[in-house]
């Protein structure tokens, strides 16, 4: 059976080398996120400290956040591809049909726990999905914890949207919102609240993991967990940077610093953060209510059209969008028996 390493290297691995004079390389990040983001804290800025000092500081590296050239959240992906950044952790649903495979994850229903759909689309990654993530050294894909309704103006119940407008990212929660009668719009999670504020939109569909980092909880003052679906990023290295290290470094960032234990890591991350974001918003006296099995298991009977559908399209375009789904489902499953053995 196979182990899955969690991302807690530093104390374990032995530096490479030890250099008196500086790093060698300076890994550029860039992120939508503030400096002091829980998710980047709890992920990203840990994970690079621990690869800084497991290089014996022949790595270094600085970050780029909201409120600088690099923080747009749409174009992450894009500036590793260009070299303009060197490594990124960033959304995947802001460019429609481009990660068409990769976007099946988000399909309602299919994720229930994100730290076995991260694994799994991993690994998954080096076969389906290589063509997808040609343009970029991949180290691992990272699904959020479910995204949940966090509303503006209130609702009596969360399938009944009635003409609402909703922000959203990705088909998946697209379709989801126009299934319970909602307007989706689409919008980079930076921009919601003021668009919340200014009335511009109904509420937010987001993982609780937004909610501190952007602040949400003080423009939303009513949370509906349903877990209905999930989000898909992901953390990668441009080539040039990749290519650039000696094959030692390479080494290191391919057996310690990728793969399953960074998807574990960050996706962890995310559940971490979600139960601080969840005490945050209580305390704030904000109303949270949790959708019974019954009133999920009615929504869910609701949306297999449309998960039928959304598979549908893809196949369509010429992708195996079923055999892709299918796979998933069966690699989740393998990887939730592995962490149940641990």
């Amino acid at each position: 059976m196979t182990a899955i390493k969690s991302l807690a290297f530093a104390a374990a691995l032995t530096p490479l080398a030890t250099l008196a004079y500086g790093a060698d390389f300076t890994l550029r990040y860039s992120t939508m996120g503030s400096p002091t983001a829980p998710l980047f804290v709890c992920g990203a800025q840990s994970m690079m400290q621990d690869l800084a000092e497991a290089s014996g500081g022949r790595i270094d590296f600085e970050s780029y956040h909201g409120g600088t050239a690099f923080a747009n959240p749409t174009l992450q992906f894009e500036q590793v591809v260009r070299g303009v950044t060197d490594i990124s952790q960033g959304p995947l649903t802001y460019v429609p049909g481009r990660f068409a495979l990769s976007e099946l994850a988000t399909v309602p229903l299919l994720v229930e726990d994100n730290v076995a759909g991260s694994i799994a689309m991993t690994r998954l990654a080096q076969t389906w999905l290589a063509e997808e993530f040609a343009d970029i050294h991949l180290l691992a894909i990272i699904l959020t914890t479910p995204y949940q309704f966090h509303m503006a103006a209130p609702l009596d119940e969360f399938t009944e949207l009635e003409g609402r407008r909703m922000r959203v990212s990705g088909p998946g929660l697209t379709a989801l919102t126009e299934a319970f009668g909602g307007v989706p719009a689409g919008m980079p999670l930076p921009e919601v609240y003021e668009a919340m504020q200014r009335g511009v939109i109904d509420g937010a569909i987001a993982p609780w993991t937004a909610v501190p980092t952007f602040h949400l909880d003080e423009v939303a003052q009513q949370h509906i967990q349903g877990d209905l679906a999930v989000g898909l990023t992901f953390m990668g290295m441009s080539h040039q940077f990749y290519d650039s290290l000696p094959a030692d470094l390479q080494e290191l960032v391919d057996t310690h610093f990728s793969g399953d234990a960074v998807a574990r890591h960050e996706a962890e991350c995310f559940q971490q953060i979600d139960a601080q974001a969840i005490a945050a918003a209580q305390e704030r006296g904000n109303e949270i209510i949790v959708v019974s099995p019954e009133d999920r298991a009615a929504a869910a009977e609701r949306l297999q059209p449309v998960i039928e559908r959304l598979i549908d399209e893809v196949e369509a375009t010429g992708r195996p969008a079923r055999d892709f789904y299918e796979a998933l489902q069966a690699e989740m499953a393998n990887v939730s028996a592995e962490l149940a053995a641990e």
